[in-house]
């Protein structure tokens, strides 16, 4: 007797699971393309990863987990991926185009080039093109952000803006950045508000394993309390099992010369998340002051998260590889922060809350010194 349309289905499914029961390898395949199906990406390439541990030799799974990795916005580990590939099969056509693209995607394209120099059709030639008018670029970058204090007895709220543009040449990078901030004082107060000019300049070379960079900034206190202040540093990083990180920094005012040395180091946690310790050392020619920091991080493909806090004394650290500079006379002995961005195309939105605990220089007394900030940034 011909069995019914249910009575059919009933069957491939019975046929299939025993199918996927004398073969795990078919029955790992049969999973990855349920859960693809599903939209299940990370579940999908968490099986992927199971069974390239299983089947270390298999191509087929690593070009998969590659290609679910550009599917995840993730080119580094696409990039990784498709490497990976090539040492077992050095002539698959897929993974070496795979490869080239998600090195054009992260900017190296000298890296991409004899890639694409073996590699014919549309997609390839799209990316060659694209790495020639990527060979030097302007980016300018825009951004604007509102401030609120809280109940801060020398500040109520504030807004900044921001202008600047990046020059690229392949791994090199020239910055430029000019901040305007203002900083109004509460209602009771009889001070106007306080407006202060910065500049910053920067050059930079970086790569996937390695990069460095060179800042200075000049900080102009409009209304006359701080003066003018000059600040040169460097940053470097080494990217192996993590991010090593190094940021120094020397800082010159009317009444301080304020030296600093920043380690920390970037562990992956997997899944985007990330931890972060570090340390400060700062040295004001008559005080030495310690501090320390972890932070802990989520960073999607359009989301990032971020918490962490703070100990120990830092005064007036100037955060070059970050574009700030913190010129308050207070001495910060601790803290805590978190914020929240999201990536929108060329456009960001973040939000970031913070509470420095700041001893007067002039007294023993301690401020708890809250700020909000609301940010759009631009990159065309």
């Amino acid at each position: 007797m011909k069995p019914s349309g249910d009575r059919r289905g009933l069957l491939a499914l019975f046929v299939a699971s025993l199918v996927g029961a004398a073969d795990p390898y078919a029955a790992m395949w049969q999973d990855v393309r349920a859960l693809e199906a599903r939209g299940a990406l990370e579940a999908a390439a968490g099986a992927l990863e199971a069974a390239a541990a299983r089947w270390p030799e298999d191509h087929d799974v690593k070009l998969e987990l590659a290609w679910l990795e550009v599917r995840r916005g993730r080119d580094e580990a696409a990039a990784r991926g498709y490497d990976a590939v090539l040492a077992l099969a050095p002539d698959d056509a897929a993974a070496r185009l795979g490869l080239a693209l998600a090195l054009v995607r992260l900017g190296r394209c000298e890296k991409a080039r004899p890639h694409l120099a073996a590699i014919t059709g549309a997609e390839a030639a799209e990316a060659r093109a694209r790495c020639e008018a990527a060979a030097l670029r302007v980016v300018p970058v825009l951004a604007a952000s509102v401030l609120s204090f809280g109940e801060n007895p020398t500040r109520a709220s504030g807004y900044a803006l921001l202008a600047g543009a990046e020059l690229w040449a392949g791994p090199w990078l020239l910055g430029a950045r000019g901040r305007r901030l203002v900083l109004s004082p509460p209602a009771t107060s009889t001070r106007g508000d306080w407006t202060q000019h910065e500049l910053y300049l920067d050059a930079g070379l970086g790569s996937r394993r390695a990069g460095a960079s060179l800042h200075y900034a000049v900080v102009d206190d409009e209304s006359g309390v701080l003066g003018t202040s000059h600040h040169a540093g460097a940053s470097g990083r080494l990217s192996l099992f993590g991010d090593a990180l190094l940021d120094v920094a020397v800082s010159v005012y009317d009444d301080l010369t304020v030296g600093r040395v920043a380690p920390s180091f970037r562990l992956p946690l997997g899944a985007g998340l990330s931890i972060t310790p570090g340390a400060a050392l700062t040295v004001t020619g008559a005080d030495t002051l310690a501090s320390a920091r972890l932070t802990l991080a989520l960073e999607r493909e359009h989301l990032g998260l971020w918490v962490g806090g703070k100990l120990g004394d830092e005064l007036r650290p100037a955060l070059l590889e970050s574009q700030a500079v913190v010129n308050a006379r207070e001495r910060i002995t601790g803290g805590a922060f978190a914020g929240v961005s999201l990536r929108l195309g060329r456009f960001g939105l973040s939000a970031a809350w913070s509470l420095d605990r700041l001893e007067r220089l002039t007294s023993t007394t301690i401020d708890d010194a809250q700020a909000l900030s609301f940010g759009l940034s631009a990159r065309f």
